[in-house]
């Protein structure tokens, strides 16, 4: 066995074998929890959402710097929008401390994020323009007489038109994203 790898093994005994089963149980928990992660300099960030069980959290942070002594530091805040756990040790336990948390799961890793994007924004804004420029262009037709009046729908409707699609777009988006966060996984991957 080399050098490395002895130093990113768990210690089998630090936990007993109730506590390793609730452990596995809250890193399942945790793990469909997260909505994100981020390397920062020397560690990384993992996101939960906001109003998490924060003692949960840190029981669970307590229990991982037990049973896996190369973690030379994980500790958790809470910030006004979402709980932060955050993990430092060297690249390589980070690694593989992520791969073992991540273990199992058919849901790619999320990422950061602080809202919609800028594709969505744009389908959204574009949607309103519309919304507004339809009547306005109707109008202007049926007044030269180059549209007849019952043809121009009103603004009313427009407005509603818009508001479908942008429901749609972003009922879309967000059901999208729902289900790639989710899954039902084991936990296999970490003795401890």
């Amino acid at each position: 066995m080399s050098t490395k790898s002895s130093e990113l093994a768990c210690d089998l005994t630090a936990l007993t074998e109730q506590e390793r089963k609730a452990h596995l149980a809250k890193a399942a928990h945790l793990r469909g929890s997260l909505i994100g992660l981020q390397e920062v300099d020397g560690g990384t960030e993992f996101y939960f959402p906001a109003g998490m069980d924060i003692s949960a959290l840190r029981e669970f942070a307590r229990q991982e710097q037990r049973c896996c002594s190369w973690i030379e530091e994980i500790f958790v805040r809470e910030e006004a929008q979402r709980s932060v756990m955050i993990l430092r040790a060297t690249p390589e336990g980070r690694a593989a401390w992520i791969s073992a948390f991540m273990a199992n799961t058919s849901a790619q890793t999320p990422q950061p994020s602080t809202g919609p994007g800028w594709k969505q924004m744009l389908v959204a804004a574009g949607a309103m323009c519309l919304a507004c420029l339809f009547p306005l262009v109707g109008g202007i037709l049926v007044a030269r007489g180059l549209l007849p009046a019952a043809w121009n729908a009103g603004e009313g409707t427009y407005m509603a038109v818009a508001a479908g699609v942008i429901a749609l777009y972003f009922g879309r988006s967000w059901w999208k994203s729902r289900s790639a966060n989710r899954g039902d996984s084991k936990d296999e991957s970490c003795a401890c």
